[in-house]
């Protein structure tokens, strides 16, 4: 197979090894001219329309509906927790977030 050809079918299929990492679509590019357009895409991320195409990609709906329609292809989470267990994210944004915070930590081996 050419390498075009390889090219080629690792863009029709995703399981193929590609040669790199990098990610080929900016999913949300926010910049001061597009905070309408921002804003709008992000509304439609909550869709059916988006929330079955999550679903159907593998991620679990935040849609109820969408839910009920794909719900058995994701296992029950047991413990379930949210960011309010972590004091919201007035709290969890300087502990865990900001600069030299618990996850640079973790990236730094420490």
């Amino acid at each position: 197979m050419s390498r075009l050809s390889e090219k080629k079918q690792s863009k029709l299929n995703p399981s193929r090894i590609r040669d790199h990492l990098a990610n080929e679509r900016t999913y949300l590019a926010w910049m001061r001219s597009t905070r309408e357009v921002a804003e709008a895409f992000v509304e439609f991320l909550y869709t059916p329309e988006a929330q079955t195409a999550f679903a159907e990609a593998g991620f679990r709906p935040v849609n109820e509906e969408v839910f009920a329609e794909f719900g058995d292809r994701f296992p029950v989470v047991e413990n379930l927790f949210t960011i309010e267990d972590f004091g919201g994210w007035s709290q969890a944004q300087p502990e865990f977030f900001d600069d030299g915070a618990i996850f640079d930590q973790a990236l730094l081996g420490r």
